[in-house]
């Protein structure tokens, strides 16, 4: 073998050595998509275009699915006016693994947009959760259906409400008067009342 042959190859066993290296280094030093999405969301009331591109890359880096990473996106695009983008967005999102708070703020804010079949999803979505968060959403979805006229609704999310936190007025009060509003609920209005 050559003398020319030998440092060829030992230069391309240089060149891999360093390349692997890097490699090693990069994996090593490069945010989680945890640590994206932290960083986004803390951005986010500063920087939206810095907070959108490191939920973007929270999403890439787990994978293409990081729903509390899609929610908060959501939520950028629609304080930015991208009403379309954010509906798509949030279609896809998987509304039942993120966190409640998120879908909370989305709601309100689609709400608050005049975008009330993506602020209903996202209530709904808390709703079934039954945390403390859901107490939230059912008040605004009670909001809604008193708008509405859907008095049906009203009750039934009063009842959940007042499933959810037995020991607050507020639901009760809402059941009671909406009950006592209805012809022919009279036994149910005294039901509510009694418990």
């Amino acid at each position: 073998m050559s003398r020319h042959s030998q440092r060829s190859r030992l230069a391309g066993l240089a060149v891999l050595t360093i390349a692997l290296a890097g490699a090693a280094i990069w994996l090593a030093t490069r945010p989680s998509p945890q640590k994206l999405f932290e960083r986004g969301l803390a951005a986010g009331p500063r920087d939206g275009a810095t907070a959108e591109r490191l939920l973007r890359e929270a999403t890439r880096a787990s994978g293409g699915h990081f729903p509390d990473a899609e929610i908060a996106l959501c939520q950028l695009l629609l304080e930015r006016g991208a009403w379309d983008e954010a509906a798509v967005q949030f279609a896809a999102a998987d509304k039942e693994s993120c966190r409640t708070d998120l879908l909370l703020d989305f709601g309100r804010t689609a709400l608050a947009a005049g975008r009330e079949r993506e602020g209903i999803a996202s209530l709904e979505a808390v709703r079934r959760r039954g945390n403390r968060d859901s107490g939230s959403a059912l008040e605004l979805l009670i909001e809604i259906a008193r708008m509405w006229g859907a008095t049906d609704e009203v009750i039934s999310c009063a009842r959940d409400w007042t499933e959810l936190e037995p020991d607050n007025p507020r639901p009760w009060i809402v059941l009671i008067q909406t009950l006592k509003n209805e012809d022919r609920r009279d036994a149910e209005c005294l039901d509510a009342v009694r418990q």
